[in-house]
């Protein structure tokens, strides 16, 4: 489990990018963050999250910026933490 940060997310989604067909991210009570289709965003329910990733993933994507494995978690932040289903 990690932060739902957009930056995570991008690192999480880069990292994994030809190893998984779709992944379905949801948080720790089951709802969904976003599933992907390959490496792209298929279904993002919160769009203004949506757009808060893309600058992190894009230049993953481009194949500019390597994504990095270890994700920043901030415990006592009050962000949500995530957990992938593949």
């Amino acid at each position: 489990m990690i932060s739902i940060t957009p930056e995570n997310i991008a690192n999480y989604i880069g990292s994994h990018m030809f190893e998984a067909e779709k992944m379905v991210i949801t948080d720790m009570c089951d709802k969904l963050v976003l599933d992907t289709c390959g490496y792209f965003l298929n279904n993002c329910p919160d769009q203004k999250f949506c757009k808060e990733i893309h600058p992190f993933l894009i230049p993953i994507q481009m194949g500019g910026e390597s994504s990095r494995r270890s994700f920043r978690s901030q415990p006592g932040s009050g962000r949500p933490v995530f957990r992938s289903r593949g």
